[in-house]
């Protein structure tokens, strides 16, 4: 149901994906709906309070979120779309509101209503977020990147690994982060790949290569 106002913020990893063919292939079969997707994300990401857009009903991820700006901002480069007001809106509020100042890391969850943090700074999240955000903002894909240099960036012997949460505070591994051992997150250290390459941090990213 594209043409009602459901959060469905998951929508943001197909759109993506179908933007990742149609980069290479402009008339593939599905660009008409790959157009409908991202139109309808767009409409309810403006439409969304404090653009805490919902994945599924009651849930906001940051993480999902950064997958529909990337989203936006991937399809409006094939298709010449102005996407510039929403996607600068959305740059904001990731500064503003979804970032965890001391760590620079991106907060997990969000209450729907009152934008409460419901799970804290995290490392798996922070990573492909700014991966997705590159197609969007490369400032603020940037500025997260900065982040997991500076608070997650974790160094044994040439290889290297990725923090899931800050230091001094504690927690474990789930679905997100995968296994976290001695504190680095399997998902942290995988999704760090793309930032380090894309802020051509070459120590870390060989570091994170050889462990990977």
């Amino acid at each position: 149901g594209l043409d009602d106002d459901r959060g469905d913020a998951w929508l943001g990893y197909l759109a993506l994906g179908l933007g990742a063919v149609r980069a290479v292939d402009p008339d593939f079969a599905h660009a008409a709906l790959h157009d409908r997707i991202v139109a309808a994300l767009a409409r309810r990401l403006e439409a969304a309070p404090g653009g805490r857009l919902q994945t599924y009903p009651g849930e906001v991820f940051p993480c999902d979120i950064a997958a529909v700006v990337g989203a936006l901002g991937q399809h409006a480069r094939h298709t010449h779309t102005d996407r510039t007001a929403l996607l600068a809106r959305m740059a904001g509020l990731y500064r503003t509101d979804f970032v965890h100042p001391p760590s620079g890391y991106l907060v997990q969850s969000l209450d729907p209503a009152t934008g409460r943090v419901v799970d804290g700074a995290r490392g798996s999240g922070t990573a492909l977020a700014a991966y997705f955000l590159s197609f969007a903002d490369a400032s603020l894909a940037r500025q997260l990147g900065d982040g997991l240099a500076r608070t997650g960036h974790a160094r044994f012997v040439g290889f290297a690994g990725v923090r899931e949460y800050p230091p001094g505070v504690g927690g474990r591994g789930d679905i997100d982060s995968g296994p976290v051992v001695l504190g680095v997150s399997v998902s942290a250290t995988g999704f760090a790949l793309a930032s380090a390459r894309q802020r051509g941090d070459r120590t870390m990213y060989t570091g994170l290569f050889r462990t990977a």
